[in-house]
């Protein structure tokens, strides 16, 4: 579910940035230093988005595999904890 909002993020971000760089070039005669600038800055915010997305995603797996992880440890010793009870 993260991964397709993600990459919805970065698609709609992309088809902005398309938009807005058409409308540069056309209407306002903005100069190329400014466009390549531009470029670069967009880079770099995407690259971010990008390492955000990466590092959630890593997160909600490490909370899964703990939350699995915390279940099977209650598990075994509630079922230790009875087997004791009723042993005795």
């Amino acid at each position: 579910m993260l991964v397709l909002h993600c990459a919805f993020l970065l698609f709609a971000t992309i088809k902005i940035l398309f938009y807005y760089f058409q409308m540069i070039t056309d209407h306002l005669k903005i100069p190329m230093i400014r466009i390549i600038f531009l470029s670069s800055y967009i880079t770099y915010m995407m690259t971010h988005l990008y390492a955000y997305c990466y590092s959630a995603e890593k997160l909600m797996t490490e909370v899964k595999f703990m939350r699995v992880n915390s279940f099977n440890t209650i598990y075994t010793f509630i079922t230790i904890i009875f087997n004791t009870i009723y042993i005795c």
